[in-house]
């Protein structure tokens, strides 16, 4: 990423911008996918999951939130390929129809914690990506990235918070 006075100030004060490894068995998905090409587009998917969910979570049957983004390396589009998704089996009846599904195999990742808005997410994806990835000896190990927001949807208007983006390394 360029050398902007926002991306210095971001990366000074981020603690989590050095990575745990954290092995996943796979991880089982349920969620909305489209092609995305503004942010607008995953704040519609995030919107439509959570109006899909309404009312089936619940303190005593949480699950755990992740964003999926891939981009296929034949892909000849702009953009990429962008999930809202809930982890875990599809127990209320009927979502398994009405969501996309999708198994990621087990994998290691280097995950980061990204403090503050999600709208300044792009900031620790380009730290990972430019500085980090680099240095690390290490390479991806399958395309996608994985943002984890725990049992609330990430929103776009909040000024902070605190979420998790991991990519898969070997």
């Amino acid at each position: 990423p360029p050398l902007t006075v926002e991306y210095l100030c971001h990366i000074n004060k981020s603690a989590g911008l050095r990575p745990d490894l954290d092995m996943k068995d796979a991880l089982h998905l349920a969620g909305f996918v489209s092609l995305v090409q503004s942010a607008s587009t995953i704040t519609y998917l995030w919107n439509l999951l959570t109006r899909e969910l309404t009312g089936l979570l619940t303190p005593e049957r949480p699950w755990d939130l992740y964003g999926v983004a891939w981009q296929s390396p034949h892909q000849t589009v702009d953009g990429l390929f962008y999930m809202a998704a809930i982890a875990g089996p599809l127990g209320p009846a009927g979502l398994d129809s009405v969501l996309v599904t999708k198994t990621l195999p087990p994998l290691t990742y280097a995950r980061f914690t990204h403090s503050g808005p999600r709208s300044d997410l792009h900031l620790t994806r380009g730290y990972a990506y430019h500085t980090w990835l680099p240095r690390a000896n290490v390479t991806l190990s399958y395309p996608l990235e994985l943002e984890y927001y725990g049992q609330h949807p990430p929103d776009p208007n909040q000024d902070g918070g605190q979420w998790q983006l991991s990519i898969p390394i070997e």
